[in-house]
C-alpha cells in the first residue's frame, strides 16, 4: 500500500528488488559504487521498524529513501542515527540525507 505521493512506484521496487538479489555492486576505474538496504529489525518481533535505501559511490553514501513501520515511535530517528554510526565505521567521507525534512533538521 502506498501513502500520498511517492517515488517509490511498482517498476521502481521491481529493480531495486532485483539490485539487491544480484547485488548491484562493483568498481569502475578504481571507484566502488553499489545498491544497499539498511534495516532495523525488532529483535522480540523478528519485524523490520525501520530502514533505508540508498546507494554508494566512492565514499559517498545517498540515501534514496527511509521508512519506519506504522505504528512506531522515533524508529525512523534511531534509524538514521545507527546508520551514521554505521557509515563513519566503515569510513564513509559523506551522506546525502536526500530532502530535508523536519525530523532530520533537529538531529
Amino acid at each position: 500500500e502506498q501513502h500520498g505521493e511517492s517515488w517509490l512506484h511498482k517498476p521502481i521496487v521491481r529493480i531495486l528488488k532485483v539490485l539487491n538479489t544480484r547485488g548491484y555492486n562493483g568498481e569502475k576505474k578504481g571507484l566502488n559504487f553499489g545498491v544497499h538496504s539498511i534495516e532495523m529489525w525488532d529483535t522480540k518481533t523478528k519485524e523490520i521498524v525501520a530502514g533505508d535505501i540508498g546507494y554508494t559511490v566512492g565514499a559517498c553514501y545517498t540515501s534514496m529513501t527511509g521508512f519506519r513501520a506504522e505504528g512506531t515511535v522515533s524508529a525512523g530517528t534511531v534509524q538514521l542515527v545507527a546508520t551514521c554510526s554505521l557509515l563513519r565505521d566503515l569510513g564513509f567521507q559523506f551522506w546525502d540525507l536526500g530532502m530535508v525534512m523536519v525530523y532530520k533538521t533537529e538531529l
